[in-house]
């Protein structure tokens, strides 16, 4: 069973937020998989050729700046996860109800809402369940504090602050902006950042942060039949999960599939070329 199946199966209110860079990631270890077939989900589909084109170009990369510049501009943000980064900034709008177009304006940059789009949709698609308190603790704020000690308040406190209050009051407490802050939430961050995850629940986190970790790694087995993809890699990467999450391992995942070459013979009893060739042919 391939990510598509294991991760689509799930209600979307389980699901990681970055789940359909995930899925995608299937179609750059796959190269016989058809694009065309995931069609009806447009970004599903573009995130995947835009992995195959990176592959098939990867020194080339003012090509897939060209060919997909949405899409490249929003992998940056995600790839920007230093304390108060801006993986961490868009993340926290995102928990907020802002549109695209609201989102992109407050940066007051010359970001395109079309590059907010592609990163709420690929790597924090939350929207299905952004008012279900269960669901946005469950599946991502328990995750989220766990990290804290590397992403400091950076993630959770960002994360649930703007959840709660709203991107101005979000922007007042973080952001160096004037004025004085509210005291009552002043006081409601004092009283959340003191409580910790107890042991139950940080082992149910540190279990479902293998399990994608665990999800992630098995596509390093099927791209292990069309790309030369050395056992050393996989064993550095298995022992890496044990203390990374999941958009670490991921990118870890990716960075070694798209710089593999191509194993020799490993498609070409069907296409009679080598898996780069098939992107070309397979969506």
């Amino acid at each position: 069973m391939d990510q598509f199946d294991t991760i689509t199966l799930k209600p979307e209110w389980m699901r990681p937020p970055c789940w359909r860079w995930m899925v995608s990631e299937d179609y750059l270890a796959n190269p016989t998989l058809y694009i065309d077939d995931i069609g009806e989900d447009s970004i599903l589909a573009e995130a995947a050729r835009y992995k195959r084109y990176e592959k098939i170009h990867l020194n080339s990369p003012r090509k897939l700046m060209r060919r997909f510049p949405a899409m490249q501009e929003a992998f940056q943000i995600y790839l920007n996860s230093r304390q108060e980064g801006w993986k961490w900034m868009l993340e926290a709008y995102l928990m907020t109800g802002l549109s695209d177009r609201e989102i992109a304006s407050r940066f007051k940059l010359p970001m395109k809402e079309e590059v907010i789009r592609r990163y709420r949709k690929v790597f924090f698609d939350i929207d299905s369940y952004r008012h279900s308190l269960p669901a946005v603790t469950a599946n991502l704020l328990a995750t989220s504090r766990v990290k804290a000690d590397s992403t400091g308040v950076s993630d959770y406190t960002w994360k649930v602050f703007a959840y709660v209050w709203g991107a101005e009051a979000f922007e007042n407490m973080f952001l160096p902006v004037q004025g004085r802050k509210d005291q009552e939430q002043l006081l409601w961050l004092r009283e959340t950042n003191s409580v910790r995850l107890d042991a139950y629940a940080f082992n149910v986190t540190s279990n479902m942060k293998s399990t994608y970790n665990e999800q992630a790694l098995a596509t390093l087995d099927t791209a292990s039949k069309y790309w030369d993809i050395k056992e050393e890699d996989k064993s550095r990467l298995k022992a890496d999960s044990a203390g990374a999450f999941l958009e670490q391992i991921t990118e870890q995942v990716n960075m070694t599939i798209k710089t593999s070459p191509a194993k020799k013979n490993s498609v070409e009893e069907d296409y009679n070329m080598d898996p780069s060739e098939v992107f070309e042919n397979a969506g």
